[in-house]
């Protein structure tokens, strides 16, 4: 957990200084070391939506919020004394969301305003998520479960769980939402499958056969929103949501984790 959490914080330093992606046995001038906040390991990163600002979270339970055109520690909260696993920034307003394992198999879904210091709401889950992020616009506040019934949506302004796909369908291991929010696409990795839906009444619209299995799926493609960097154990593939298909594959492994910077169009795993 220590070396994959310090590999991604590298390439999510490269991804958000523009620093080209490199071998390199030294940090390069523009490094940040967004460890040093945390008294132990970070477990997840993510990012401002429209500010220079990172924010850490790790097994200390603690809330490090980065200014990445200092490089200094902005504020630091300690939220729990639980380890924080997952964190994902709304698209709008100064509020993130953070998952709290409380125990070995379940914890807590917090939304949390980081400029105001005021808890939002807290969601009990049963299970480690396998998904957590806000939908486009910040409606929802969406995340999966290893179960069949791993799909849910919440309100993310009050918590309130939403009545969408409460029948279930499976294993959801990447979630993809339309801008508009009335449609999503999810990736069934024991099936090999992106299936489409319509979100408030849950019928299916397509469904495409992939590769079964793929890990730490990326949207590489911003403007129509249809190729995926994926891993398959063995490569890095690029693969078409639409039809499935494998569009490139390149030997690579072991790949902990894929980001994508949008002004230079690299991929960095």
């Amino acid at each position: 957990m220590r070396r994959s959490a310090s590999i991604f914080l590298v390439l999510f330093t490269f991804l958000t200084v523009a620093v080209p992606l490199a071998a390199q046995t030294t940090p390069p001038s523009s490094f940040v070391n967004l460890s040093i906040g945390h008294s132990g390991a970070v477990a997840d990163i993510t990012s401002h939506p429209s500010q220079a600002l990172a924010f850490t979270v790790g097994d200390d339970g603690r809330l490090g919020v980065w200014d990445l055109s200092t490089k200094n520690l902005y504020r630091r909260f300690q939220i729990s004394p639980h380890p924080i696993t997952r964190i994902t920034h709304h698209p709008s307003r100064n509020e993130i969301a953070m998952f709290i394992r409380e125990r070995v198999g379940s914890g807590v879904i917090l939304a949390f305003n980081w400029e105001t210091g005021e808890e939002i709401f807290r969601h009990q889950v049963d299970a480690i998520p396998t998904y957590l992020n806000y939908s486009p616009t910040g409606s929802y506040v969406v995340y999966a479960t290893p179960s069949y019934q791993s799909l849910s949506f919440l309100a993310s302004d009050t918590g309130d769980r939403r009545p969408y796909f409460e029948n279930g369908f499976g294993v959801v291991g990447f979630v993809q939402m339309a801008q508009s929010e009335r449609n999503v696409m999810t990736y069934l990795p024991t099936r090999g499958e992106f299936v489409y839906w319509q979100v408030t009444t849950g019928d299916e619209l397509q469904r495409v056969g992939t590769r079964a299995r793929l890990q730490h799926l990326r949207v590489v493609d911003p403007e129509t929103r249809r190729l995926l960097a994926a891993s398959d154990g063995s490569n890095l593939l690029i693969v078409d949501n639409l039809t499935g298909d494998v569009k490139a594959t390149y030997p690579l492994a072991p790949i902990i984790g894929i980001q994508y910077d949008p002004e230079s169009r690299l991929i960095l795993v």
